[in-house]
């Protein structure tokens, strides 16, 4: 997968980004039980429900599933 250009494929990273809000972030922050927050950070998620950002801020990887879908 990628872009071709001039017969030459490149590949492609297409990013999922917002504007930085220091407010919601700290919301967030201590309204969550996030693995993420956590001093060491884990190097997977542990966080036993689904998700609601679709794109770890912290960067862990889920192994999960719930009723029957990788969440």
């Amino acid at each position: 997968k990628g872009v071709l250009i001039n017969d030459k494929l490149y590949p492609v990273t297409v990013y999922n980004v917002t504007r930085f809000n220091p407010v919601l972030w700290k919301s967030l922050k201590e309204n969550s039980h996030c693995p993420g927050n956590c001093n060491p950070k884990p190097e997977a998620c542990s966080y036993p429900f689904e998700c609601l950002v679709s794109v770890c801020p912290f960067g862990l990887t889920r192994n999960i599933q719930i009723d029957n879908k990788k969440v």
